[in-house]
């Protein structure tokens, strides 16, 4: 169970790392025209919210945030595992 547990932080950690290289390689004002056109095409309104939504991959879902206190105490009850 503790290879699962390390293995979806690592991919967590890698799927981070890479969503920031692809965000940040892409030009947004491209990335912008491109949903226009495409709304343009298919009589698609893009409302408000799409204009004060931000930049891509600035926003990390609630279910994905790692609560910092909570990996510590993890690591830590590892460790005294480890130790008994």
């Amino acid at each position: 169970e503790q290879q699962f547990e390390d293995l979806d932080v690592k991919t967590g950690y890698m799927d981070d790392a890479m969503n920031a290289t692809t965000a940040t390689s892409t030009p947004a004002d491209q990335v912008d025209e491109l949903i226009g056109m495409v709304a343009d095409e298919n009589r698609l309104e893009l409302g408000e919210e799409f204009a004060e939504a931000g930049l891509v991959g600035n926003k990390v879902p609630e279910s994905q945030k790692v609560n910092p206190s909570a990996e510590k105490d993890d690591l830590q009850a590892r460790l005294e595992n480890l130790k008994n």
